[in-house]
């Protein structure tokens, strides 16, 4: 949310913020930008949000400092939605953000939230900030949205962003290509 246009940059992401409440947003994953300014600039986002920023692997002073997930109720379905970010943040912002916080292995925190969120929930979505690698290649990038799904038991959907890259993929199988409308 932080970084990319003027009005982001300038001032501190509040109208991003502002708009996204009046947009309804239910949850948003928290992403390496959020990092990008100092934390307090960060708590005073999360101050202005109606709706909670999500982040299973991020620890300051070794508490989670975000929640780790939400349980939505939809259309009679229990929707719990996970949130997770990519640990490379750390190497894309300044140190001086990382002097109390700590983001943990997003696959292993995974691992450990799946279980009690699918026992409270008939859906479980993961909302990441982890990247989409190409069948799981990432490279000297932290493990991704592929790595991931393929790892985790228990997820049904990955709404991920970090990358932009557009990618279909099957729970069952994992089937990693490009989109084709209509597939």
């Amino acid at each position: 949310v932080n970084t990319g246009v003027p009005e982001s940059d300038l001032q501190d992401a509040v109208p991003d913020f502002k708009g996204m409440n009046l947009l309804g947003y239910d949850a948003m994953a928290v992403g390496n930008h959020e990092f990008d300014k100092p934390i307090s600039v960060l708590k005073m986002q999360r101050s202005l949000v109606q709706f909670p920023m999500l982040a299973a692997n991020i620890y300051e002073d070794g508490q989670r400092m975000f929640a780790p997930y939400k349980v939505f109720s939809l259309g009679g379905l229990r929707v719990g939605v996970m949130g997770l970010t990519t640990e490379d943040t750390v190497k894309m912002s300044s140190p001086e953000n990382f002097k109390h916080v700590e983001i943990r292995n997003a696959i292993a925190e995974a691992a450990r939230v799946v279980p009690e969120l699918r026992s409270k929930s008939d859906i479980v979505i993961a909302a990441t900030h982890m990247g989409h690698y190409e069948n799981g290649n990432h490279g000297t990038q932290a493990p991704g949205d592929v790595t991931m799904a393929r790892t985790v038991k228990g997820i049904d959907l990955v709404v991920g962003g970090h990358t932009q890259n557009p990618a279909c993929m099957k729970a069952e199988n994992v089937l990693d290509r490009e989109c084709v409308p209509g597939t």
